[in-house]
């Protein structure tokens, strides 16, 4: 154990404290929240929009001039802050 010994003689040992500090995940309001809808069948998107029945008004009419293309992709973006306690 050469290796052991050379540390032992020429490392110091150094300590360390830790403080944890409890944080808070909530909802962001003034980050808003987005709306978009995906075909499935296609690529395209309602695009991201402020207004939830802004992007089910477009999968309607995109289903009316596609009526194959029935099965959409929801997503729905909120925003998020974490905070100290």
């Amino acid at each position: 154990m050469p290796a052991l010994r050379a540390c032992q003689a020429g490392c110091a040992m150094t300590r360390a404290t830790y403080r944890f500090i409890e944080h808070t995940i909530r909802h962001a309001p003034e980050g808003g929240v987005v709306f978009e809808l995906c075909c499935v069948t296609c690529p395209e998107t309602s695009g991201g929009q402020a207004v939830q029945v802004t992007a089910q008004d477009w999968a309607l009419k995109h289903t009316a001039a596609h009526p194959e293309h029935d099965l959409f992709r929801r997503e729905v973006t909120d925003f998020a802050r974490v905070t100290r306690d």
